[in-house]
C-alpha cells in the first residue's frame, strides 16, 4: 500500500494538485505550513510520526525540520470507494471537505499491508467518523475515483467493445491486444509458479 520512502527538507516545498496521502515515518518538524490558492490563506498542521495525512490543492513545506514519509497508494482506496458508491450502500451527500486531514497514529500498522488497509476501510465505511468523511469527500476528489465511476456506469449500458473503441476514438484491436498481454502474463505466472512447486 506505500510507496517508498521520501524526504521533505527544511526549506523545501511540495506542490499537491489531486489528493494524496503521507505516511509520516519520521520528523524532526514538528508541524507543516500550508499554503492553500483556492482561498488563498496559510495553515499549520501539528505532525506525529506514524500519523497519515490527506490533503490536496496545496503547496507544503515542512517547519523547523525534515518530514521523510512514504506516500500511500491512494488509488486502492479511491477505486474501492467508487464501487462502493456505484452500488449505493453509503450515503454521498457529505459536507464539503477540507483540504486536509490528519489521521491518528493509532492505525500506523495497517498502512503496510493492502489487505488488512482495505478491511480498515470498509469497517470505517460502515460507522464512518467525522473524520473519516472528511477522508471520503478528499478521496471522491480523485481522478482514479472518477475513472472507476465513469466506468462502471458505461458497463452498465450494454456496450460493446468495437462500440467503446468508437467512442473513444481508439481501435477494437487494442483492447484485443491488451486482453491477449494480460493472458499470456498470466499463463507465464502459472508456469514459473509450477516450476516453483516442482523445484520444493
Amino acid at each position: 500500500m506505500l510507496n517508498t520512502q521520501e524526504v521533505l527538507k527544511e526549506g523545501e516545498k511540495r506542490k499537491i494538485r489531486s489528493p494524496e496521502a503521507w505516511f509520516i515515518q519520521t520528523c524532526s518538524a514538528q508541524k507543516l505550513h500550508m499554503s492553500f490558492s483556492e482561498g488563498r490563506h496559510n495553515e499549520n498542521c501539528l505532525i506525529q510520526e506514524g500519523a497519515l495525512l490527506f490533503c490536496e490543492q496545496a503547496v507544503v513545506a515542512p517547519v523547523s525540520g525534515d518530514l521523510v514519509f512514504r506516500p500511500l497508494k491512494i488509488e486502492v482506496l479511491s477505486k474501492l470507494l467508487a464501487f462502493i458508491d456505484g452500488a449505493g450502500l453509503v450515503d454521498t451527500t457529505y459536507a464539503e471537505s477540507d483540504k486536509w486531514v490528519l489521521l491518528s497514529p493509532e492505525f500506523r500498522a495497517i498502512w503496510q499491508d493492502r489487505k488488512r488497509c482495505e478491511y480498515w476501510f470498509l469497517q470505517q465505511i460502515i460507522t464512518p467518523s467525522p473524520t473519516f468523511n472528511k477522508v471520503l469527500a478528499l478521496l471522491r476528489k480523485s481522478e482514479s475515483y472518477w475513472l472507476v465511476g465513469y466506468l462502471l456506469a458505461q458497463s452498465t449500458s450494454g456496450n460493446t467493445m468495437r462500440m467503446l473503441g468508437e467512442d473513444y476514438g481508439v481501435s477494437y484491436t487494442i483492447f484485443v491486444v491488451c486482453a491477449a498481454e494480460r493472458w499470456v502474463e498470466k499463463r507465464r505466472v502459472n508456469y514459473e509458479t509450477g516450476v516453483w512447486r516442482n523445484r520444493c
